[in-house]
């Protein structure tokens, strides 16, 4: 299994020597380098991600700051010239910890410990995708969300995908773009989940509303979404699309 890797540090000489040793280990795929936090926030929503280096000290917001703010957050490997704030890393369940500057043999290690943690993951379902179940919202054509201190009327039909933001799930419609409280995975427990499917750890698409698919992207509305490795079956059988179909 290729392990997806986003490396989020500001300082290059570090992007450099990470981005190396990621190379040189075949098990490893560098999909994303990040200055800041909200680079690496933009880059979660688009696609999957297994594993984040994260530095402490960014610019605009601080590591675990951003680390406390995802919802799902990838494994995590801190990579930092501060050994310090260990105890505060663990506390937020990170794989490993390592000491600038960082040895090849240690950031070894340091993968090993996240690979096996990830594996555990997949192997116990703790990251595959929720299966449809009865909810809240089922039979609801119409439902009222909070926003901004109030409650809003939206109609189902008119909902095409909504897209995790932290604690907050914006919600797309025809004619509006509207933020409201609740996270992803709380919106996906409360729709009804015949009409709207997960299609990414961030992204939750209106079927009806899906006009085009590939194998990475599904096309709602007016907006190409990432389709996540662990949602891809899924989303395949709810579109009754074979293998072979999907493919193309």
């Amino acid at each position: 299994m290729s392990i997806h890797c986003l490396i989020l540090e500001d300082q290059l000489p570090a992007q450099r020597i990470l981005a190396r040793f990621i190379a040189d280990l075949p098990h490893l795929e560098l999909v994303a380098l990040c200055g800041n936090a909200f680079e690496a926030m933009n880059v979660l929503h688009r696609q999957d991600v297994d594993l984040m280096f994260l530095d402490i000290n960014l610019p605009k917001l601080q590591g675990f700051e951003f680390l406390r703010s995802l919802a799902s957050p990838p494994k995590v490997i801190v990579t930092t010239a501060y050994a310090e704030h260990a105890v505060e890393a663990f506390d937020l369940q990170v794989a490993d910890y390592l000491v600038k500057p960082i040895a090849f043999e240690r950031f070894i290690k340091a993968v090993d410990r996240a690979r096996a943690a990830i594996a555990k993951d997949v192997g116990t379902g703790a990251r595959q995708p929720e299966p449809i179940k009865a909810n809240e919202f089922s039979g609801a054509e119409e439902i009222f969300v909070k926003v901004d201190g109030e409650h809003r009327r939206i109609a189902l039909a008119d909902i095409i995908f909504l897209r995790a933001e932290g604690d907050y799930t914006s919600i797309v419609t025809n004619n509006d773009r509207l933020f409201a409280s609740g996270s992803i995975a709380r919106w996906g427990e409360r729709l009804p989940g015949d009409r709207f499917v997960r299609t990414h750890k961030s992204y939750i698409v209106n079927l009806s509303h899906a006009e085009r698919v590939t194998p990475s992207t599904i096309a709602a509305g007016n907006s190409g979404l990432p389709i996540g490795r662990r949602y891809r079956d899924q989303l395949r059988k709810r579109l009754g699309l074979s293998n072979a179909q999907s493919d193309k």
